[in-house]
This record gives C-alpha cells, structure tokens and sequence, in this order.
C-alpha cells in the first residue's frame, strides 16, 4: 500500500449493527472483498476488523462517528488511471446487497491507508438546538457542491434514556431521602456485592431478575419504603438525550466532514467557503452560529499563506543584495521587472496541461523568483560596465543584448530541457513535483525572451526620466545662481 504518488485509493467502513460479534463481522467483510475484487479496476484490498474489547484508534475514530466499535474498514488500491468519481459510487452499488438486517457500507476516497483529503468544517453557537439547526443547514448545502461526497456530521443522535428525580420533601414523607431512594434503583439495575462467604472469600452478588423491571411502568412500581413506590417519591419518565455533545472555546459544536474526490483540492476548498458565506449571507444560519474551515482546507491556507510570504521575503533579499551589488536603487528595481514576466508563462502553461495551482506549483514560483533575475543581471551587468566606459546609452543596450543574448539563451534552454521529464511525469516519483516543472518551464520560456526586450525598453525609460529630472535640475540650479 506503499503510495508513490499515481496510485488511487478508496476506503469502505463496513458497519454492523448492534451487538454483532467480531467473527461476524469478519465473515460479512470477506463477502465485501470478494465483491470488491470482481471489479476490474481493483488491484489490492486490505481488510481490518478490531477484535472483541478492543479499544485501539479504530475503535475510537468508529465511536466519534457513530458507528459500532468493531466496524470492519477494507482499504482498496485501484488502478492508477480509474476516476474515482465513477469507482466510489460504483463500489458502494456493488455492496449495497451487503447493507441488510441493519449493516452499513460507505465508500470513502482516501490517499492511503490512515489518510484521507478530508474536509472539515466546526459549527458552533450558543446551544444545542442552535447547533443541530446550522450543522443541518450545512450538511445539505455542503453535499450539493461537486466533488464533495460523504457529507457526515458528528452530531450524536437523541437516546432514550429515563430520568429520576427525587423530590426531597415526598422522599422524606416516605421515611427515605434521595440518596437511599438512589441506592435502591442502583441495586435493582445492577449487580451489587453483598457478602463474602468461605474460607478463600467468595463472593456473593445479589442480582434481581431483569425480567421484574421491563418498562418504565414497572420502574415506577418499585418499592422505595414501608408503603412508598419509586413514582411516589420520585418523578420518572423518558427523555431523548444527546449522550455525547462536543465544545470548542466552552461553547456547543459539532464537527462537519466529507471527502474531497476532486484532484483540484483547492477549488473545492474555495467552493466551500463561497456555499458558507451564502449561507451566512442568506441568514439561512441561525443567530450567532459560526462555521470554520479546517482539514485539508486549512492546510492548505496556511501552506498557500506561508509560501506566498516566503515569495515576499524572497523578493525583499534579492532587491537588497542586487542593490549592494550595482550600488544603485534604480538598476535593480528595472531587473525585478523581469519577474512579472514569468507569470506570463507559468499560468498559460498549468491551464494547457491541466494542472491546478497547488503547493507544488508555488514552489515553482518561488523558484523563479531566483531563476528569473540572472537573465536580467547578465544583461544590465554589462550594460552598466559599457556605459561606465563612456558608451552611450542605446549603444551600450545594443552592444550588451548582441553579447549576452547567447549565454542567456544557452542556460534558460539548457534548464528547460533538465526539467521536461519532471513536467511530463514520466514516472511515478515526478508525478507529485509534476506542476513544478511546468511552471518553471512556462515561466521560463516567457521571462528569456520578454527579457531581452521589455528590461532594455525599461531601463532606458528609467534613464531617460532620470536624465531630464538631472538637466532640469541644473537649469534651475543655474537660473537661480543668475
């Protein structure tokens, strides 16, 4: 299950019903992997199923999402060309003669094993109700959106549970208080310890027949004193509680998640946000309810964030080093012209392969940054040197592009060809770095050749304005010294 960056997974969690056994559950999911590999495009399954009182991390991600603890999840390598847009529904069709008698199967994409391109949105407001009514509103609006599919929420389902509620003063009218009253139900309920009896100390549980307390009625028939029934002294009834109810900053939450099944995680992610700022917009949220991106969503902000500084910071050192190095402020703001110029390329170059703009096409970019102004710097380099030994401006640009143009073209396509196999993603392995290289290609291709263009035409504008700002200067200088 190794991923080495082309392979395409999918994972089902086989859920059983209540009280289902370990053995059956394995038998039920042996009958799904034989149904998995009737699929063509299925190369590998691989198949956990948590043992009896196993309280492992399976076992726990099972009971934060509702399901048994001991759900069997089966791992499903594909062929590396499958879409799987097509293969998860197509999958979860084919086991759908497996969800009977109160069995679940859902089909999930995921990277691999323990991995997934999760979405994961945190609904909070002031209380329950107010959550239950916003994690519903986005459920629906979220699973609408394409390339967006098992829509879940962590929101625990109401249980029935029955309330006792000693009154004191009818507790203490029976000759019981509460906590007696407690004890009483406690005991009928469960098994209590009451002696221990022989020489090895055996001990001696009291438990009263099950069948005796079958309904709520009959709870309320309990004896609690002398003359007292537990309804006497005590308000019972039944109620839909929420046994599990999660908080982020002391306030009520849910969590909101699902699969990205889009390889352009990123317009997903935008899609999202843009579906929860309607909705917010809309009112269709109740008052005071928020929602936040996280998984991959979030990972990916922050990783965009943090490169998109890094271009900054990088821009900032180069600017500083090309000043110390030419001792002018003006030449080195003309060579990071060249920087615009590489845009020009890189873009058109993702949107003809098809790539989307990821983490590794910004590393691209950020490449080119460094990549981009050597052009630039051989070029003005000697143009600066020219004009230092008396040679006139457009002669020196002239001179210095007849010279520089061959190297300059000589190291942009010596570069270009070292990165085609990276861009072309002949292999697995350059697969991942696949959007690199077409974006220091494209840029490239554009920056070399706008280069010996657009920075000469800028350069001699720069001089040009700063020569008339230098004569008006002097003739002011000469008509005020008259």
């Amino acid at each position: 299950f190794i991923n080495a960056g082309s392979e395409k997974f999918l994972s089902v969690s086989l859920s059983p019903p209540a009280g289902t056994t370990s053995e059956a559950v394995l038998e039920r999911a042996a009958e799904a992997d034989a149904l998995l590999r009737e699929d063509a495009e299925v190369e590998l399954v691989q198949t956990t199923v948590p043992p009896e009182g196993d309280t492992g991390f399976r076992t726990l991600i099972a009971a934060q999402q509702g399901r048994a603890a001991n759900s069997a999840t089966l791992f499903i390598r594909l062929d590396p060309a499958t879409d799987l847009a097509v293969a998860a529904p197509r999958l979860e069709e084919a086991l759908g003669a497996l969800e009977t008698d109160g069995w679940d199967a859902i089909v999930q994409q995921t990277n691999g094993p323990g991995t997934s391109s999760n979405l994961s949105l945190v609904v909070s407001a002031a209380d329950d109700a107010a959550v239950e009514a916003a994690t519903t509103t986005v459920v629906d609006a979220i699973a609408e959106l394409d390339g967006v599919a098992n829509v879940t929420s962590d929101l625990v389902e109401a249980a029935s549970q029955i309330v006792v509620e000693v009154d004191a003063a009818r507790a203490a009218a029976a000759g019981v208080n509460p906590a007696q009253v407690g004890g009483i139900v406690r005991g009928v309920l469960t098994p209590t310890p009451v002696t221990t009896i022989g020489d090895e100390g055996t001990e001696v549980i009291m438990r009263f027949d099950a069948e005796a307390i079958d309904s709520v009625n009959a709870l309320r028939a309990l004896p609690v004193g002398a003359t007292a029934t537990l309804e006497d002294v005590a308000d019972v009834r039944e109620e839909d509680v929420r046994t599990t109810i999660s908080r982020v900053n002391a306030a009520p939450s849910s969590t909101v998640s699902g699969e990205i099944v889009d390889e352009d995680t990123g317009a997903v992610s935008a899609a999202v946000r843009a579906e929860i700022a309607r909705l917010e917009a809309d009112g269709a949220l109740p008052a005071g309810a928020t929602v936040s991106v996280g998984g991959v969503s979030e990972q990916q902000a922050e990783a965009f964030g943090g490169l998109f500084t890094a271009m900054g910071v990088a821009i900032v050192l180069v600017y500083v080093m090309l000043v110390l190095a030419f001792n002018s402020l003006i030449t080195p703001f003309v060579i990071l012209f060249s920087l615009p110029l590489a845009t020009i390329g890189a873009f058109p170059a993702l949107l003809i392969t098809g790539r989307p703009i990821g983490i590794s096409a910004l590393i691209g970019f950020l490449m080119l940054i460094g990549i981009v102004v050597t052009n630039a710097i051989v070029l003005l380099d000697l143009v600066e040197r020219l004009r230092a030994e008396g040679v006139p401006l457009k002669e020196a640009l002239i001179r210095g592009g007849h010279t520089r143009v061959r190297p300059i073209l000589m190291t942009a396509i010596a570069t270009i060809l070292a990165l085609v196999p990276l861009a072309a993603g002949l292999n697995q392995g350059s697969i991942i770095a696949a959007e690199l290289g077409t974006v220091v290609i494209g840029g490239l291709l554009s920056s070399t050749f706008l280069t010996l263009v657009v920075v000469p035409a800028a350069y001699r504008l720069v001089e040009g304005l700063r020569a008339r700002i230098g004569a008006r200067g002097r003739e002011d200088a000469e008509v005020a010294a008259a």
